[in-house]
């Protein structure tokens, strides 16, 4: 559950540091074709902190679901950690490919400094969503939801009905 709050947050700064950067950067390549260049804004990252913040109180939602051993919230978070995975790699791959594409570089002029540490969280958000998936999906885990589901059937059978 660390791992979304420690990407998401570093997301957040590494959008806010490169804000004005790759604005300017994309700015000019596309008045290269005739695009009418939009100025950057300096709230353009919060659209990046807002959406980090609705998936990590998700993720911590559906993670104390899970703890609680609640299996539609394990498969709920295997979907969502496939999903973010699949935007890992797509973003990963295709961004600088597309940056190419419009004859920009594929570090957009970016500090060398910046750019390995926005590789070692885009490599740290793959990871751990790894991990988490085979995790989860491991055989012990399944034993966990399974013993506590018939756990809490056990206690709601036992309890007193108040109509008796």
């Amino acid at each position: 559950m660390v791992v979304p709050l420690v990407v998401g947050t570093l997301d957040t700064v590494f959008a806010y540091l490169t804000n004005d950067v790759i604005a300017s950067g994309l700015d000019a390549a596309l008045a290269r074709y005739g695009v009418e260049p939009v100025p950057a804004q300096d709230t353009d990252w919060i659209y990046t902190a807002v959406m980090c913040v609705v998936l990590i109180a998700l993720w911590i939602a559906f993670g104390l679901q899970v703890r609680a051993g609640r299996n539609w919230a394990r498969v709920t978070l295997i979907v969502l950690a496939a999903v973010w995975l699949g935007l890992e790699l797509l973003s990963s791959l295709l961004v600088p490919v597309m940056y190419v594409a419009l004859g920009l570089p594929w570090h957009l002029g970016l500090p060398t400094g910046l750019i390995v540490m926005i590789a070692l969280v885009r490599a740290l958000a793959l990871t751990g969503t790894i991990t988490f998936i085979v995790l989860v999906c491991r055989k012990p885990s399944k034993q966990y939801f399974q013993e506590t589901r018939s756990f809490q059937i056990a206690q709601w059978r036992t309890q007193e009905t108040p109509w008796r």
